[in-house]
């Protein structure tokens, strides 16, 4: 179960159970009517969200707003869509399978055309980058190197906590960030149990956990294969210049790592240390039982390591060694890693079963909706709209009240629909105002990710939150004690790096 649908099953599951009692003790109602209830105030829910969608549509198709028939169906699909990805009237993916539909049906795309960008290449690149992400954790190698950093903070809390956030953050840059909270939350829960005095136990659980949630999402900032938002902005850029694997990099692994560190001293602050010392010679222990890399793990490494050496260099070392720089892309590089992995034995098709299909289609209807959007001339329709409203503003306090809008709108708006959403908006609002486009889009892609706030923002948050160990509270205060800094910081380091001539 999805850790969204788990979370609201959880908080849901009390309340229908007391209703039932207490009308099957007054009324002696059964409690199969109860259970035809619920479904049917689903299906009444559900239904609305798909109207309000419908009205949002029919709005903006007949509102009088000087535009073509195309830029205004265009605009139109963008608000319905917007709407049904906002309210999950139904899952994501099968709203993103409307948007080909829908671009068709209106004459804005041919059936190719509005297809195609379901085939763009980051969307491989990211498969190639889950299924070997599936290689590492199938093999055990994620736990092979988590021991060494828990075993070298010394059980110290303070230690403790960032050696795990250092971990959590660097995993969570090549493999999915909720798988590693995933991981991690088993060895904060023991770690935190293994101390007698229960206050102490409950602060410590409750930093490392918290720690855990937030270093992952933070992690994720580091690659283009460690965020949605970060591979939708890339395959935005690669469209409008030169940009590679490497060029996120060089601004997303500064970025992660400062805002890990403000997170790791923003926690200590909030959560009073325990003076305690965790146990870890037992993990000494367990570490030496592990014994040598297993022949998977040894193929796994290798294949690894030559996949991440590719991505970083790009098309030069490709080009030294003799082949051409479509067959070194990123996209390619990825998928030539998932096939050594089926090959090699390491991965068996059954464990495809675990890839987020959905998410690829997301990408490609936001895509696809983006192209539409700027296609018909729409784009720039909504651009004169936001550019009457900053006016006169320079452009760093634009990218800050547009940051802290989408920070706020990502707390509540799965993260990669609202870069599909946003992120073509701001492509076309860069160029109207004649500005470096990265310099709009790439903070606000950083600050995309960055749903600390409520448990619904992103799945790690929702998978953390649904332990029970964290309340609303405490995750709503040291979110937004990370999250006002953290976006001055995502706008602070693109400017620093493009003054720096590195963008």
């Amino acid at each position: 179960m999805d850790p969204k649908e788990e979370l609201k099953h959880l908080a849901e599951k009390p309340k229908e159970i007391a209703r039932e009692a207490y009308f099957s003790l007054i009324y002696n109602v059964k409690p199969s009517f109860f259970n035809f209830l619920n479904k049917l105030s689903d299906i009444v829910r559900n239904s609305l969200k798909i109207l309000l969608a419908i009205i949002g549509f029919l709005i903006m198709a007949f509102l009088p707003l000087e535009l073509d028939y195309h830029a205004q169906m265009a605009l139109a699909i963008f608000v319905g869509i917007a709407i049904m990805w906002t309210t999950e009237a139904i899952p994501l993916p099968v709203t993103a399978l409307l948007v080909p539909v829908l671009l068709t049906a209106f004459g804005i795309f041919g059936t190719s055309d509005a297809l195609i960008p379901f085939a763009h290449p980051v969307v491989y690149l990211l498969l190639g980058g889950v299924i070997l992400a599936g290689a590492v954790h199938k093999t055990g190698m994620d736990k092979r190197m988590l021991y060494p950093f828990l075993i070298r903070s010394g059980g110290k809390p303070d230690r403790l906590l960032l050696y795990m956030m250092l971990f959590s953050g660097l995993l969570s840059m090549w493999i999915s960030n909720t798988a590693t909270v995933a991981l991690l939350a088993p060895f904060a829960i023991s770690l935190g149990a293994s101390i007698e005095d229960k206050e102490s136990s409950k602060r410590l659980t409750k930093m490392l956990l918290l720690g855990i949630g937030f270093s992952a999402v933070i992690g994720g900032l580091g690659t283009v294969i460690g965020s949605s938002p970060n591979a939708v902005a890339s395959a935005i850029l690669a469209e409008q210049g030169a940009w590679t694997f490497l060029d996120w990099m060089i601004i997303g692994m500064p970025t992660a790592f400062v805002l890990l560190f403000l997170t790791w001293r923003i926690i200590l602050w909030v959560i009073p240390v325990p003076e305690v010392t965790v146990n870890v010679d037992i993990l000494k222990d367990d570490y030496s039982k592990m014994g040598p890399l297993s022949g998977a793990e040894k193929k796994t490494l290798a294949i690894f390591s030559l996949t991440v050496m590719f991505w970083i260099s790009g098309t030069t070392l490709g080009q030294f060694i003799g082949f051409n720089s479509s067959f070194m892309s990123a996209a390619i590089i990825g998928l030539l890693a998932a096939v050594a992995l089926f090959a090699t034995g390491v991965m068996k098709w059954e464990d495809a079963s675990n890839v987020p299909w959905g998410v690829f289609l997301i990408i490609g209807a936001g895509l696809a909706l983006g192209e539409a959007i700027v296609y018909t001339g729409a784009a720039d329709w909504i651009t004169a709209q936001l550019f009457s409203l900053v006016y006169g503003l320079p452009l760093l306090a634009i990218v800050l009240v547009i940051g802290f809008i989408i920070v706020t709108i990502s707390n509540f708006l799965n993260n990669t629909a609202s870069a599909a959403i946003f992120i073509p908006i701001l492509i076309a609002l860069a160029s109207s105002m004649d500005v470096n486009i990265r310099l709009l889009v790439l903070p606000v892609a950083l600050i995309l990710s960055l749903s600390f706030i409520t448990p619904i923002g992103t799945p790690p948050i929702t998978l953390m939150y649904s332990l029970g160990k964290v309340t609303r509270v405490e995750l709503a205060k040291i979110g937004i004690l990370i999250t006002i800094p953290a976006v001055f910081i995502c706008v602070f380091m693109v400017y620093l790096l493009n003054y720096l001539g590195l963008i």
